[in-house]
C-alpha cells in the first residue's frame, strides 16, 4: 500500500510536475496522482521526462486524473468526452501511468438512487466507449465512486461494472460515496467492492468516521492484499499544498498508511 497525494493540491501554485516531484518525495510520500490540470497544456512529448524524474525522486505515477465521463443531463456532449478521452489517453501512456480516472455521470447532479434509465443507458454506453480508447493505449480505466453520481452507492457501482462489462474497467474507492451516502461503515463498503478498487481516494482529513475507524480499514484493505496508491486528495482552493501534504501525510502515518 502506497502513500500518496494527488497533484490538485499544487493547483493554485505555478510549479511544473517536475518541481513537485522533490516536494511530494521529501514529505514521504511514494505515489503522485497526476492531476488533468497539470498536463493539459503540456505536449505528450515530455511526459516521458516527467516519468522518469518520477522514478528518480522514488514516486509512482499510479494514475492521471482528468475529468472524463462527465455526461450531461442533456445526453449531448458523447463527442467531446470521447475527445477529452483521446487526449487522456496520449498523455496517460506517454507517461507510464496505468489507469485514468473517470467519474460516472455529471458530478453533484445526478445519482445511482433516482437517475433516469435513459441517463444510466447513456453513461454506460459512454463509459464503455471511453474505456474502450484507454485500453486502445493499454490503460485502465478506474470510475471514482463520488458522491451524487452513479458510482455513489454499492449496488451503482455494481451495476456500472456488470453493464459495462468491460474487465479494464475498476473502481477509484472515495468514501464520500457509498459510506456517507448509505451511511454504512467503510470496512462494509470495503468488502463489499474491494475486488474492483484498484485506487483509493483520502481526504486530508478523516472526517466524519476518525481516525481509529480508518485505521480499521487500511489493516482491512492490507489483509485483503491491496497494494495501489492511497492518495490524498486536498481540493479545497484555499489550502496550501505545503498544509495538505502535512496534514495527509499526519493521517496516513496515524491511519497505519505510512
Amino acid at each position: 500500500m502506497l502513500p500518496g497525494i494527488t497533484s490538485i493540491a499544487f493547483r493554485n501554485t505555478q510549479l511544473y510536475i517536475e518541481e513537485m516531484l522533490p516536494k511530494v518525495s521529501a514529505a514521504g510520500f511514494r505515489a503522485l496522482e497526476v492531476w488533468g490540470g497539470h498536463v493539459e497544456n503540456r505536449d505528450e512529448l515530455e511526459m516521458p521526462v516527467v516519468a522518469e524524474l518520477a522514478e528518480r525522486h522514488g514516486l509512482k505515477l499510479p494514475m492521471l486524473s482528468c475529468y472524463l465521463g462527465t455526461f450531461d443531463l442533456d445526453m449531448t456532449n458523447l463527442d467531446a468526452e470521447l475527445e477529452k478521452a483521446r487526449f487522456a489517453a496520449r498523455t496517460g501512456a506517454a507517461l507510464g501511468v496505468p489507469w485514468l480516472r473517470s467519474f460516472a455521470g455529471w458530478v453533484m447532479e445526478c445519482s445511482s438512487r433516482d437517475a433516469s434509465a435513459e441517463y444510466w443507458d447513456y453513461c454506460i454506453r459512454g463509459i464503455r466507449e471511453i474505456a474502450a480508447v484507454a485500453a486502445a493505449d493499454r490503460l485502465g480505466l478506474a470510475l471514482e465512486t463520488h458522491k451524487l453520481t452513479l458510482a455513489d452507492t454499492v449496488r451503482g457501482c455494481r451495476r456500472l461494472i456488470d453493464e459495462i462489462a468491460s474487465p479494464s474497467v475498476k473502481l477509484i474507492l472515495q468514501l464520500d460515496g457509498p459510506a456517507e451516502t448509505e451511511k454504512t461503515s467503510p470496512v462494509d463498503v470495503w468488502n463489499e467492492l474491494k475486488g474492483l478498487v484498484v485506487h483509493f481516494h483520502q481526504k486530508p482529513e478523516s472526517a466524519p468516521w476518525g481516525v481509529e475507524e480508518m485505521r480499521r480499514l487500511f489493516a482491512k484493505m492490507r489483509e485483503d492484499g491491496y497494494s495501489g496508491a492511497v492518495s490524498i486528495e486536498g481540493v479545497h482552493p484555499n489550502v496550501k499544498a505545503e498544509a495538505v501534504m502535512k496534514q495527509g501525510m499526519k493521517l496516513l502515518q496515524a491511519a497505519g498508511v505510512a
